[in-house]
């Protein structure tokens, strides 16, 4: 059962990083959001969500390609619906997230391999990566990534990352899953909730490599598209992305500095650490003690 605070530290970091990339919104419109993400994104909840594919999935069958997800609140029972329509893939993982939540990951695989095809777990930073997954093209079978999951453990980090305009800021994606398209010529498949039902999975948009295009052109051009398409998919709707709560700990948003205004104003939220009293700027990020005794 989800809780409605906002003071706190989680909806204090929340608020900061759903600032940074849409600072227009009201603060006052900061904790609407968060209650909508917090009953979209319970676990419970999201793990017994039904979930439906629409007419763009039956051609996906006849050709080997790259399936992208996003963490839009049903990214854990999509790979089952996906499965139930007979397309055949493996998964590449995050290696952290999946020791965090070993259990809900068993149990998808549980609930993958039901119907009796195999469905693997491939994890980002193993060595052989890219060796398993032209195996797995070359048997006929796509692969599937969460283009927007990353920890920001050291493993990760060591990725080439890629700045990519995400609303009015910069956000630091990783590139693998484009230099994979590019390398073994397979295409990019974009899958998102429809905005008509958010039930209702679609596929936005294929991406395929250009003749003659270069290699980093390619990188650059398609995780664009990657991230235009969920910009556009949040922005009637931001509450349904789970990443607003710890983009400032897995590498994607990168705080510059920069001259910090001390007026009084809306962003300053006083919260509590360690039984001291801290004013926290959702802005920039800055927490400054308070010489504060709060009577009961």
């Amino acid at each position: 059962m989800y809780q409605s605070e906002t003071n706190n530290w989680s909806y204090a970091l929340f608020s900061a990083n759903l600032y940074q990339y849409m600072p227009n919104l009201r603060w006052d419109s900061h904790e609407r959001i968060y209650n909508k993400w917090l009953r979209w994104h319970d676990g419970r909840e999201a793990s017994r969500r039904k979930i439906f594919l629409d007419h763009t999935f039956s051609k996906l069958s006849s050709e080997s390609g790259i399936y992208i997800l996003y963490h839009l609140g049903s990214h854990l029972t999509a790979p089952i619906a996906l499965a139930e329509q007979g397309l055949k893939f493996d998964i590449i993982l995050d290696r952290h997230v999946y020791i965090k939540s070993e259990s809900l990951f068993l149990e998808m695989r549980e609930h993958l391999n039901s119907a009796g095809e195999y469905y693997t777990f491939y994890f980002s930073d193993e060595p052989g990566l890219l060796l398993r997954c032209r195996k797995s093209f070359a048997e006929g079978r796509s692969i599937l990534i969460f283009a927007d999951g990353a920890s920001g453990t050291s493993s990760t980090l060591k990725d080439r990352r890629v700045g990519i305009k995400f609303f009015q800021n910069i956000l630091h994606v990783k590139s693998g899953i484009a230099v994979m398209s590019f390398l073994f010529d397979v295409p990019l498949h974009l899958i998102l909730p429809k905005i008509s039902d958010i039930s209702i999975l679609t596929v936005n948009q294929r991406i395929v490599k250009k003749k003659n295009e270069k290699r980093d052109d390619y990188v650059k051009r398609s995780l664009e598209s990657v991230y235009s398409v969920l910009e556009e998919r949040l922005t009637l709707e931001p509450w349904l992305w789970e990443c607003w709560s710890y983009l400032h700990l897995n590498g994607m948003l990168y705080l510059d500095e920069v001259p910090v205004d001390k007026k009084i104003n809306e962003s300053l939220i006083i919260l509590p650490l360690k039984g001291k009293y801290y004013m926290f700027d959702r802005r920039y990020f800055i927490a400054q003690y308070l010489n504060l005794k709060i009577s009961k």
